[in-house]
């Protein structure tokens, strides 16, 4: 900490801030199950479908397609592609286990595939944790130590033009929200953005035509806000608050340098040259 800095709050994400992580791979490891158990009413479609394929290759597709898929909009809606490599790497396990393991059937490796689906748990945990907000009287200092990455940002609160507080549902049911301070270059902000699109084509000819339009939004990473915190109305009041004091600062240092500067110029001539004097003695 700085000279005479003082800490005044100290915290971090919630594990309930983290439960759309929690549930994405939930649902990852409930289809993996239910593909490895295949139970007939899903596997006789399958198989008679594809059935040139074998029924064991048929089930394979067709369970990395539904994974593929379902990451790929979980990326869209989280702009994030980590969730479309999390899930290639879960689909690719049992070919590598056939591969490098020496296993009969593919899907004997799904088992290993469940078990990637379960540790992802404590990989959450991990990053949950690696979350620490700190709050002092000059700045909001967030801090990310992760097992490969660590990032820090120090925002100081003359550099910053608003926070905004934001609860999802889920926040308002469990008690805690995000807090996204806002500065002047738009770090804090994001964009939704709506794509509408029309194409068309022929054997000569084929086109396109796209249309977007976005509104700015308050969002940010979890290691660029306060992100899942517990008590964000009370955090959100003391941010204010400390960004009110630091606004007001320097108006009140000038009007002190002015009524330096008044009192200077009014002070009687024999006084202001005899501190001179002295100043010149000294």
């Amino acid at each position: 900490m700085l000279g005479n800095e003082k800490v005044l709050k100290e915290t971090r994400p919630t594990v309930w801030g983290f439960m759309g992580e929690f549930a994405i791979w939930i649902y990852f490891f409930l289809v993996t199950l239910l593909f490895y158990l295949s139970p007939a009413r899903l596997e006789t479609p399958i198989c008679s479908y594809l059935e040139s394929m074998g029924c064991e290759k048929a089930m394979y597709l067709a369970w990395s397609i539904v994974m593929l898929v379902s990451a790929a909009v979980v990326s869209l809606f989280r702009i994030s592609m980590k969730y479309l490599v999390y899930s290639a790497v879960v689909i690719l396990v049992p070919v590598v286990y056939k591969i490098f393991g020496g296993g009969e059937e593919l899907w004997a490796g799904q088992a290993l595939a469940m078990l990637f689906a379960g540790m992802a748990f404590v990989g959450i945990e991990i990053h949950r944790r690696a979350h620490r907000y700190i709050i002092t009287d000059r700045r909001i200092i967030i801090q990310y130590k992760g097992p490969t990455t660590s990032h820090r940002r120090d925002l100081v609160y003359e550099r910053i033009q608003e926070f905004v507080l934001t609860r999802p549902l889920l926040g308002r049911l469990l008690g805690f929200g995000h807090i996204y301070p806002v500065t002047a270059s738009g770090i804090g902000t994001g964009e939704d953005a709506v794509l509408l699109g029309v194409g068309g084509g022929s054997r000569r000819l084929a086109g396109f035509i796209a249309k977007k339009r976005g509104i700015r939004t308050a969002r940010a990473r979890s290691y660029m806000s306060l992100y899942a915190i517990p008590e964000p109305e009370e955090t959100y009041e003391l941010l204010v608050k400390l960004l009110g004091a630091s606004e007001s600062a320097p108006y009140l240092r000038e009007l002190v340098n002015d009524m330096k500067k008044l009192v200077g110029e009014n002070e009687p001539g024999e006084k202001r040259q005899d501190r001179r004097g002295r100043r010149g003695r000294s």
